[in-house]
């Protein structure tokens, strides 16, 4: 079978009229890639993966900076390895099998990078002079009973 293919059968039985020939049209397309890191927001550069589940297929994406992406074609960039987003990024790809039609357009995936400093406000209430450590780097000391910001690239919130 080749990409798009029609397929046609026939029943005969011994000293029996021959059944009417009933034919089905079969398209094969390949599997859709599949992005290793969900869509979203990040706190600093990502790495993110591309797979497909057929093994013979030869994946190919586009990368664009900014919230619009880019349809891939198999003129794209050829994926060969993981790909690090260091900045808001959309991502798109297509799977490419020889004798298949090349798989539906996976994406768009943008992710969302944030490279600002994060911000810890720090409330002291007991006397005498505090510090505070972030990242086993930084140090700030506060005097009591005082309110301190914080500006780091190190800090990031939990919730």
């Amino acid at each position: 079978m080749t990409a798009t293919s029609v397929l046609e059968t026939l029943c005969t039985y011994s000293g029996d009229t021959n059944s009417a020939v009933a034919s089905a049209a079969y398209t094969l397309q390949a599997p859709t890639p599949a992005f290793s890191l969900p869509v979203g927001s990040y706190a600093g550069s990502q790495t993110v993966t591309i797979s497909d589940t057929n093994a013979a297929a030869t994946i190919y994406y586009t990368v664009t900076s900014g919230t619009t992406g880019t349809t891939p074609t198999a003129s794209s960039t050829k994926y060969t390895g993981a790909i690090t987003v260091n900045s808001t990024e959309t991502l798109e790809a297509i799977a490419v099998v020889t004798g298949y039609t090349n798989s539906a357009i996976a994406g768009p995936t943008t992710y969302t990078i944030s490279t600002t400093p994060g911000t810890l406000n720090i409330y002291l209430s007991q006397p005498g002079a505090q510090s505070t450590t972030v990242a086993g780097a930084v140090t700030e000391t506060f005097d009591a009973l005082s309110t301190g910001t914080y500006t780091s690239p190190y800090v990031r919130l939990l919730e």
